[in-house]
């Protein structure tokens, strides 16, 4: 679900990371100005302008919108920059202007610019002269009849000739014959009819449109050109892409719903726990783990078999946790610290599956069998006894089997208790240890011990002084305050106590109907905590969903609660609880 924002949020300039614009089919209802979503049909982002829903950018992502915008773009949306300049008349103009006035000139001045108009004069000399006055160059030759029939002649002879052929030369004459109809024509011998008509790019450009006003065309030069007005830039996308990440940034896990990914709970916690085998009981609702008396031995049942032991030849090592009977009882392998040989007799008591436990034998590779001693039901109950002489955890400890009716070796779980642990044990202080028994350490005229008890000596210089107070059930406290360190406050007033011992209050509070006041309603609560040291949640009554509203401490006792509404706010509508 959700979280409710009844206020605004402010990032304070921080990233909004991983963020995803909500997606719809349709545009939602009751829009305000300035929000937005994204059409997940259309794949197109929408904002509100107060008036209707605009498109903020074309296609599914940042790229299509980019490619989208430039597609649709002419030069009628896209601003001139210093090098490529658009087409004018007058830089047209100025540009011939500037070639002509320019270029190498012989026997000729041409004068001027575009703006003022150009000024072209013959110099002295040509402007009298005819052809009479000039010899012939290697270019540009004189008019004679022969040249013009020669140039006439070539002119048809090397014409693309349709339905007719010419052939000779202006020397020995032309000869003109006429071909057959159609059969050797193509378009260049047909002129152009009304409907028909031949290609040129001009005609090809007037064909074509820009559409809608993301882009214009230019059908003179057959030129698209975006319109940055309508479509989004580069920078543009940028900036959005920036201001998302910042709102993503600021976000915690106490502003994003719940996913897949769930979040911590001890109900969760303890549910993922199990008892594993039927040694322990597990209750996933408190989280506690209870000895299962049934399968464990107790100290009583062990006072009860002690006598009837059933004593088997001592293994080398014990296990210490789950292993492969398969493998890894194989000569060199290492059991708590002890390096298998050969032959060697292992106590294997920490199996998951407890059928497999019991005494096995080392062979040279390959799985352990089990001991002669104990392989069969009749050599396996309750009462068998092995001790372990080696290991750095196990290392001289007796260990005794507790399941009792085991009948099928292999498929009925064996069970193995601590029953000895010789030189497992310390003294720790103020105690002494001699062979089994520990001994406290009292001392003269202050610790007395016997047989069953430890007390003060009567002997103790300050007996006389202590007082043994029992129960006070009637009376008024007339002494010092109590510290803390005594089972007190440290504290005269309730205020005080709850400050020393880092205790906190509650104040809970319905809203009656609140009315906006420039579509802001303000709600205060008194509290009476008297601090200013407190924190207020608000709840949805309707869902039950924490809301987030602005919270003005106003003093010790009271605070005001505030949040856009447009709106009466009917009463009940919303649950606060100041904690303090």
């Amino acid at each position: 679900m959700a979280k409710q924002f009844l206020t605004g949020l402010n990032l304070n300039k921080n990233e909004l990371l991983n963020a995803r614009i909500q997606n719809l089919t349709t545009a939602p209802a009751s829009p305000v100005s300035g929000q937005i979503y994204y059409n997940s049909t259309e794949g197109t982002l929408y904002y509100y302008n107060g008036t209707s829903w605009l498109a903020l950018a074309q296609g599914g992502d940042v790229s299509g919108a980019i490619n989208n915008a430039i597609a649709n773009a002419t030069t009628d949306d896209i601003d001139e920059g210093a090098n490529n300049l658009y087409y004018t008349t007058s830089r047209a103009q100025e540009d011939a202007a500037s070639l002509l006035t320019g270029a190498t000139l012989s026997n000729i001045t041409i004068t001027g610019n575009a703006v003022t108009g150009l000024t072209i004069t013959a110099e002295n000399g040509v402007d009298d002269a005819t052809t009479d006055d000039l010899d012939e160059g290697t270019t540009n030759l004189y008019f004679t009849d022969a040249r013009a029939q020669s140039a006439a002649a070539n002119l048809l002879t090397s014409a693309t000739q349709t339905n007719i052929s010419i052939t000779g030369n202006a020397i020995t004459g032309l000869t003109i014959t006429a071909e057959n109809g159609v059969a050797d024509s193509n378009t260049d011998d047909l002129a152009e009819g009304s409907n028909n008509l031949y290609y040129t790019d001009a005609r090809a450009r007037d064909a074509v449109s820009a559409g809608d006003n993301s882009l214009t065309y230019n059908s003179v030069s057959g030129a698209f050109t975006a319109n940055t007005s309508t479509l989004a830039t580069v920078s543009y996308v940028d900036q959005e892409i920036s201001d998302v990440n910042n709102t993503i940034d600021a976000l915690t896990t106490s502003d994003i719903a719940e996913g897949t990914n769930e979040y911590f709970t001890q109900d969760r916690a303890r549910q993922s726990i199990s008892a594993g085998d039927n040694s322990l009981t597990y209750n996933a609702v408190s989280g506690v783990l209870t000895a299962n008396t049934s399968t464990l031995a107790t100290v009583s049942y062990v006072n009860s078999v002690v006598e009837g032991l059933h004593i088997h030849a001592s293994a080398v090592a014990a296990t210490t946790g789950n292993i492969s009977i398969s493998n890894d009882l194989e000569v060199g392998d290492v059991i708590d610290g002890v390096t298998l040989a050969a032959g060697d007799r292992v106590l294997v008591k920490n199996q998951n599956t407890a059928s497999e436990n019991g005494i096995y034998v080392v062979q040279a590779s390959g799985a352990a069998i089990r001991a002669a001693d104990f392989d069969q039901p009749a050599e396996v109950d309750g009462g068998d006894f092995i001790f372990v002489t080696g290991g750095t955890i196990n290392d001289n400890t007796g260990w005794v089997q507790t399941s009792t009716g085991v009948a099928t070796i292999g498929t009925d779980p064996i069970y193995f208790t601590q029953f000895s642990g010789s030189g497992t044990f310390t003294a720790g202080n103020g105690l002494t240890l001699d062979g089994t028994q520990f001994n406290v350490g009292g001392t003269a005229d202050r610790i007395t011990v016997t047989a069953d008890a430890v007390d003060i000596s009567a002997s103790y210089v300050g007996q006389s002084s202590i007082t043994t107070v029992g129960t006070i059930s009637t009376g008024t406290w007339q002494g010092n305050t109590v510290a803390i360190a005594y089972g007190g406050t440290g504290a005269t007033t309730a205020e005080g106590a709850r400050s020393n011992l880092g205790a906190t209050t509650k104040y809970a509070a319905s809203n009656t109907e609140l009315a906006p006041t420039s579509n802001v309603v303000t709600w205060a609560i008194t509290h009476s905590l008297n601090t200013s040291d407190v924190s207020v949640q608000v709840r949805d009554l309707g869902t039950n969903a924490e809301v987030f509203v602005d919270v003005a401490i106003t003093n010790a006792n009271t605070v005001t609660l505030s949040w856009n509404a447009s709106a009466n706010v009917a009463a009940n509508s919303y649950r606060a609880v100041v904690v303090g």
